[in-house]
Order: C-alpha cells, then sequence, then structure tokens
C-alpha cells in the first residue's frame, strides 16, 4: 500500500509543477571508508551541508506591454528589416511601404540624416567655442524643420519602433498589400522582462521578505523583485508569482529559457538517499550499519523523491551510515 502512496506522491509532485521547481541535491558517494562485513556492505554516511537551499526554476521570460501596430494607409510591404524575436532600438525602422521609395520622400530622408549630423558637429563645435550661439541655433533649427518633415513621413509610409522593444510577431509578407488598421506586428517593452514561477507550499515557507530571485547570464548577476504571491487553486498547495527583471543593458532575450535562482538562506540540511534503500513495509524504514558492524533498522519520514532519490524529513542524524545493499 505504501508503494502505491510513494508512486501517488511522484505523479502529483510531477504534474503539479508548471516550471520546474529544483532542489540542490548531493551525489550519492558510496563511502569511501566502506567495510567488509560477511557478504560486501556499501553504506552511505550521512552528512548536513553548510551550502544554503536554493530554489531553481527553469522559465521563459517575457516582455512588458505588448502592443500592436497597425497600418495608417492603404499600401504594399516593399521591406522588412527585423525578423521576429529582434531587439530592435528606438526609432528603427521595421517595416517600409511601396510609397516610399519615391524620389520627394528620398530627399526627405536625406535631407533629415544630414542635419542630423550637422547639428551634432554643430553642439561639439560650440563646447570648443568654433561657432558662436546663434550659428547653433540656426543649425538647430534646420535640423527641427527636417526632422518634423522625417517624421512625418515616416508616420504615414514606414513603420518605425516607438521605443525600445523586441518583435514578438511579424503579420505581414514582403510584397503584401495592407489596408488602414490592419496589424502589421507586435512589438513589447524590454527594459523590464518578467518571468512567470510555480512554487510549492514548501518552498513558498522558506522565502522571507530580504530574499531576492536572481538570474545569471555570462557571469553577470541580474537581481529581480519578487511580485504579490497568489495561490493557484484552494486545492493545490502550489502559488503562483511573476518575478521582474530589469533589462536596461539586454542582457535576457526573451526568447531564450531563463534559469532563476531563490537563494533560500535556510541551511541545505535535507537527507537524501537512493530510493533503493529506503524499505517500505508496515513501516518505513533504513538499515543502519552500528559502530560494533550490528545493523539496526531505523523508522523514518520521507518527504519528495527526485529522479532515483527520496528526501528524509526525520529519523536521521549526521553520522548515521546507512546500508545500500
Amino acid at each position: 500500500m505504501k508503494r502505491v502512496v510513494i508512486c501517488i506522491l511522484i505523479l502529483l509532485f510531477a504534474i503539479s509543477c508548471n516550471n520546474k521547481e529544483e532542489i540542490n541535491v548531493p551525489n550519492i558517494q558510496i563511502d569511501s571508508t566502506s567495510k567488509q562485513i560477511k557478504d560486501s556492505i556499501n553504506y552511505y554516511t550521512v552528512t548536513f551541508s553548510d551550502s544554503n537551499l536554493i530554489l531553481q526554476y527553469i522559465v521563459s521570460p517575457f516582455g512588458i506591454e505588448e502592443h500592436e501596430i497597425g497600418a495608417k494607409i492603404n499600401d504594399r510591404i516593399s521591406k522588412i528589416n527585423f525578423k521576429q524575436w529582434d531587439t530592435v532600438a528606438k526609432n528603427s525602422i521595421i517595416l517600409e511601404y511601396q510609397s516610399s521609395n519615391t524620389a520627394e520622400n528620398n530627399k526627405i530622408i536625406s535631407d533629415y540624416k544630414n542635419s542630423k549630423n550637422n547639428f551634432e558637429k554643430a553642439k561639439k563645435q560650440f563646447e570648443d567655442e568654433d561657432i558662436n550661439k546663434q550659428e547653433l541655433i540656426n543649425i538647430e533649427t534646420q535640423f527641427l524643420i527636417n526632422k518634423k518633415k522625417y517624421d512625418s513621413f515616416i508616420s504615414k509610409t514606414a513603420v518605425a519602433a516607438p521605443f525600445n522593444c523586441v518583435i514578438s510577431e511579424i503579420s505581414v509578407k514582403k510584397g503584401q498589400s495592407i489596408e488602414i488598421g490592419q496589424v502589421l506586428l507586435k512589438i513589447s517593452k524590454i527594459d523590464t522582462i518578467k518571468a512567470k514561477i510555480n512554487i510549492s507550499d514548501t518552498g513558498y515557507k522558506l522565502i522571507s521578505k530580504d530574499i531576492t530571485p536572481e538570474i545569471r547570464i555570462n557571469d553577470k548577476i541580474i537581481k529581480g523583485k519578487f511580485g504579490k504571491f497568489r495561490k493557484v487553486n484552494k486545492k493545490d498547495d502550489f502559488y503562483e508569482n511573476e518575478i521582474i527583471f530589469p533589462n536596461k543593458t539586454k542582457d535576457i532575450n526573451i526568447k531564450d529559457s531563463l534559469t532563476i535562482f531563490i537563494d533560500t538562506k535556510t541551511k541545505n540540511n535535507r537527507i537524501y538517499l537512493p530510493v533503493s534503500a529506503v524499505k517500505i513495509e508496515n513501516d518505513t524504514y533504513v538499515k543502519l550499519l552500528l559502530e560494533n558492524n550490528k545493523i539496526e533498522k531505523r523508522n523514518i519520514t520521507v518527504g519528495n523523491i527526485k529522479n532515483d532519490s527520496i528526501e528524509v524529513m526525520n529519523g536521521l542524524k549526521n553520522g548515521d551510515k546507512i546500508i545500500l545493499n
């Protein structure tokens, strides 16, 4: 009967986690000082870890505030400069319309770019006192006039990124005719990233107010902030949380999976044994090897099962030698 219960616990634990909640589990090693007693007896010496218990979750991040961008005129797509999941800087041209490719529009683009470069040079010249303030104002005025024409042109004949974003969906193809109001693409802000986790009741109880979730990318640690914990439903002992991470340096790519680490600041005093070392009959127990080479039965309470290891909640102490075979 208890074997059935253990199997059910394994199944429920696997089903109930949308995100993979992982706990650092020590490798089960056969004690190097194993003794030969009649038959060969291998044992594992219980040793509490000095490290903290760290929860891990593998998640798919997502951007904040997804926006739809629609067509403002009837036209045809002449050029698509980016693809899905590309990161795009503010004001970059994502799509171009067929009507944009005219001599007049090309002159608007050229005038804008030239006046922008001239203004940047003029600001430096003014700092170096090579030009006076009125000359700088005149150059700036010309730049603003050309920028206004350019912005008006872009709003009608192209689609520019309104902010730093990632393209989550492109709904049109090159050469496709479009109509006013038709959705062309979807973008998401990426200066801030969210990631959703489902955390077990056991893990939830280990998280205090001073604990910070983090992700590690290329040896860089990015610290996040927990949102409000919400119980998934009354039947399951799981809590949902949306964690927010800053992403102004664009280290996080939302098309890649992330591993979130939560240091519970609780000593990892859990003991994991091979499932084969735990006996389930009328009681759940293990066999201990005593100093006088005698064998003792010890009742234990078990918890979660991970791969081929089973968590022992109580019944054992540091230094106990558990017979493995």
